[in-house]
């Protein structure tokens, strides 16, 4: 993302970040730790800590911080 390659673009990055993080979080009992939706979460904070990338994700903020909020009352 920080390298501006032509592919995959930045938006198309974001999308699937998000598509990830709002996917439903499950635990299994084989391995408890596996939660990508946590990853994606955590890349999305640190698009918006980026000093390049932050400017590029001021039209998902809103969104961004919907899906935070829709988090806070994950038992995960």
């Amino acid at each position: 993302m920080s390298a501006n390659p032509q592919q995959p673009a930045f938006e198309e990055v974001m999308t699937e970040l998000k598509r990830i993080a709002k996917l439903p979080a499950t635990m299994s009992e084989d391995d408890k730790t596996n939660l990508p939706q946590v990853h994606a979460m955590n890349c999305l904070k640190e698009v918006f800590k980026s000093s390049t990338l932050g400017i590029m994700a001021g039209g998902h903020i809103a969104e961004c911080l919907e899906l935070a909020a829709d988090t806070l009352s994950s038992d995960m």
